[in-house]
């Protein structure tokens, strides 16, 4: 598919498919910001980019790159779907091109609300298949050794400490992402029963709780910051200084390698805390259900995959053999 763009009189833009011109929809029936208006922020913007990168492939032998919102997904047929899954298998792993054609169809979906597509059209488009596949999860699962020598490190009665020990705890107690973490207002705490209101991916809420150690050095944290509104984790200045700018994940990542040095640990990051809080539950016997309730994971299938027993009962099974010399 090739496609150019020009201006045709009374300043209308006119983008050309093939040898076809196609007014372009105004912003209000633009089924790519149609789409994406329905996701969280931050799914928002990586959906965004995997859209982008898609019109580039498809247009990359035109010169011409247009915004998502100029192009015409209306004519994707699923030939072009096909191929599209094709470049993008050619450049990504099975889980970003995954990601792409998530993207693909929720745009499809929304050209068919809009009515630029009717629901056979769209259904014949949208019949493209993800890639399957089956990898480890990323990053590893942190001891408890190591997990009390990351703690230490924050134990310095400033306030950086302070809320580095909360933020750890939380992390860890609680599975949390990085994302959600860093979204959490006052607002989102309540003191009745020590619980946040966690809003996850998908725009999906749930409530965790702060328990035991975990709950006490979020206490501590409580009383250095104040209960004034705003967001719970916030930016510390050199001195000292509490500001009431909210931490970015980014900045999360940032305290978690700045912690993991100074423990003298191998890498870690805010994911492995999040691993590893499945993978204890699992050995504790909590549920897979539970689990993923805890999480926000849309079942306990994908919880599955962070269950440790499932490789001890591998070892263990391939210890009853030895060879005979």
């Amino acid at each position: 598919m090739v496609i150019f763009k020009s201006k045709a009189k009374m300043g209308t833009t006119i983008t050309i498919v093939g040898h076809r011109a196609i007014q372009t929809q105004p912003p209000e029936k633009s089924p790519a910001l149609v789409y994406l208006s329905t996701l969280a922020p931050t799914s928002r913007r990586v959906m965004r980019a995997s859209l982008e990168s898609c019109v580039r492939l498809v247009v990359e032998s035109s010169g011409f790159f247009p915004a998502i919102e100029e192009f015409p997904w209306w004519k994707l047929t699923i030939v072009e779907m096909r191929a599209i899954k094709s470049r993008l298998e050619e450049h990504y792993q099975p889980a970003t091109v995954n990601r792409h054609l998530t993207a693909l169809r929720g745009t499809l979906r929304a050209c068919w609300e809009l009515g630029q597509l009717s629901h056979e059209e769209y259904r014949r488009a949208a019949n493209v298949k993800n890639v399957r596949y089956q990898v480890l999860p990323a990053g590893r699962d942190v001891t408890q050794h190591e997990l009390r020598k990351l703690l230490l490190t924050c134990f310095d009665e400033t306030p950086k400490g302070r809320r580095d020990l909360a933020l750890i705890g939380i992390l860890y107690t609680c599975g949390l992402r990085r994302a959600e973490l860093v979204a959490l207002d006052m607002e989102d705490f309540s003191r009745a029963d020590f619980s946040l209101l966690v809003h996850g991916k998908g725009r999906k809420d749930r409530r965790v709780f702060l328990r035991n150690k975990a709950k006490e050095y979020f206490e501590v944290w409580l009383a250095q910051r104040g209960a004034a509104a705003g967001p719970l984790f916030v930016r510390i200045r050199k001195g000292g200084k509490i500001t009431d700018r909210r931490l970015t994940d980014q900045a999360v990542y940032t305290i978690l390698q700045e912690r993991h040095k100074q423990a003298g640990l191998e890498k870690l990051t805010p994911h492995d805390l999040r691993r590893t809080f499945v993978g204890d539950l699992l050995d504790a016997g909590v549920d897979a259900v539970t689990v993923a309730n805890l999480t926000g994971h849309a079942s306990a299938n994908m919880v599955s995959r962070y269950d440790r027993r499932k490789d001890r009962v591998r070892a263990d099974a391939q210890a009853k053999l030895d060879l005979p010399l």
